[in-house]
C-alpha cells in the first residue's frame, strides 16, 4: 500500500514537473534567452565502487531534466583501452575522456582512474522526494513567447491573427545514411531486416566496406500488453526448449517508482537487473531480446525456441503468442 502511494505522488510529481517545463522551455527569458526548466524531479547520484584503487569524485551538471532516466547505470574503467564501458537498460557502450554524456545530464570524473575503478549511478530519493525549483531569480522566468504576431500597417481589413498552438516540424531526411539503416554487428539479436524494411541508403566517403549477412528468422514470442496494462505488472516469465527460464518480480524497494510502460519493461529485460536495481538475472546471457511499444511486448530467442512466456499484472495473465525459430 504504501509503495503504490509512494509511486502515485511520484508519478504526479514527474508530470507536474515535466507540464510546467514544457511551458516554461517554450519561452523567452527577460535576458533574451530560452526558458530552462523550473523543475526538477532526478536524483541520479554517482558514488563510487568501494574497491577502487583510486579516489574519484564526480561533478554532475544537469541539462534538461525531462530527458534523465531514473535507472541504475553501471561505469567502469579500462586502461589498455582508456576507456569508460558504460552498462545501462538499453546496453553496453564505450566512452572516452573525463565527461560523460548521459540523456540529460553530464558527469565530470576527477582524479585518475585505475584500471577496473568504476562507479555506479543510481537515483537517491523518489521523484516527488528529489523534486526542486531551478531558477535562480525572477529574470528567469520565461514569460515571453517565441512567436509574436503582428498586423501589418498597410492592411485595410479588421481581421484578428492569434497565436493558438504549435506544431512539431519534421525533419525530412532522404535517403538516410547508411549508419542511420544499418545496424553495425553481426549479432543476430540487433539484425536489420533488408526485405522487409526496404531500405535505402547513402553510402558515405568515410565507410571502406559493407558485410550484409543473411540470418534465418529466430524464435520470438509476442505479449499483447498495452502500457496502462503493464503498469500493474507484478511478475514474468520466459520458459525456453533448452530448460533455461528466466523470473521476474516486483519490488517494493524499486528505485525507479515500478513499471510505467511496455518499453521501459524492454529496456528492463535488456539491461539484465531486478526491479530492485541490484539483483541480476540471465535474460540476455541465454540469447534473448526484447523489443516494447504501447500494445505489443516481442521477445527474440537466438539460442532456443521460446516455450511459454507470459506476464501478470492487474490480476491478469497476459500469454505470449509463439513463432517457431526458421532455417534459411
Amino acid at each position: 500500500m504504501i509503495g503504490s502511494v509512494q509511486s502515485e505522488i511520484s508519478n504526479l510529481a514527474e508530470k507536474f514537473a515535466n507540464e510546467i517545463n514544457t511551458i516554461q522551455t517554450s519561452g523567452i527569458d527577460l535576458h533574451g534567452n530560452v526558458g530552462k526548466a523550473m523543475f526538477s524531479v532526478n536524483s541520479m547520484t554517482p558514488k563510487a565502487n568501494f574497491d577502487n584503487k583510486s579516489s574519484l569524485s564526480f561533478n554532475v551538471i544537469e541539462g534538461d531534466p525531462s530527458n534523465i532516466k531514473q535507472e541504475k547505470i553501471h561505469v567502469n574503467y579500462n586502461k589498455t583501452n582508456n576507456e569508460w564501458k558504460i552498462r545501462d537498460s538499453v546496453g553496453v557502450s564505450f566512452v572516452r575522456g573525463k565527461s560523460l554524456n548521459f540523456n540529460g545530464y553530464q558527469i565530470e570524473v576527477m582524479g585518475e582512474p585505475k584500471d577496473n575503478d568504476g562507479f555506479i549511478i543510481s537515483p537517491s530519493m523518489t521523484k516527488s522526494g528529489a523534486m526542486q525549483f531551478n531558477l535562480n531569480n525572477a529574470e528567469d522566468f520565461a514569460a515571453s513567447s517565441k512567436n509574436l504576431i503582428s498586423k501589418s500597417s498597410a492592411n485595410v481589413g479588421d481581421v484578428e491573427l492569434n497565436l493558438i498552438g504549435t506544431t512539431q516540424q519534421q525533419n525530412i531526411n532522404h535517403p538516410p545514411q547508411i549508419e542511420d539503416v544499418f545496424t553495425s554487428s553481426t549479432n543476430p539479436l540487433v539484425a536489420t531486416s533488408f526485405l522487409q524494411d526496404g531500405p535505402i541508403s547513402t553510402i558515405q566517403p568515410s565507410i571502406n566496406s559493407i558485410n550484409l549477412s543473411s540470418i534465418g528468422n529466430q524464435s520470438s514470442g509476442t505479449v499483447t500488453i498495452s502500457d496502462s496494462d503493464i503498469k500493474g505488472f507484478s511478475s514474468f516469465k520466459i520458459t525456453l526448449a533448452n530448460g533455461n527460464e528466466v523470473n521476474l518480480s516486483s519490488a517494493a524497494t524499486d528505485p525507479g517508482d515500478g513499471i510505467k510502460s511496455v518499453e521501459e519493461f524492454a529496456n528492463l529485460l535488456n539491461s539484465g537487473l531486478m526491479l530492485d536495481g541490484k539483483s541480476q538475472h540471465d535474460f540476455r546471457k541465454y540469447g534473448l531480446f526484447a523489443t516494447g511499444a504501447n500494445g505489443y511486448l516481442t521477445i527474440a530467442s537466438s539460442e532456443s525456441d521460446i516455450s511459454n512466456a507470459s506476464i501478470f499484472s492487474k490480476g491478469n495473465s497476459f500469454s505470449a503468442s509463439l513463432i517457431a525459430k526458421k532455417e534459411n
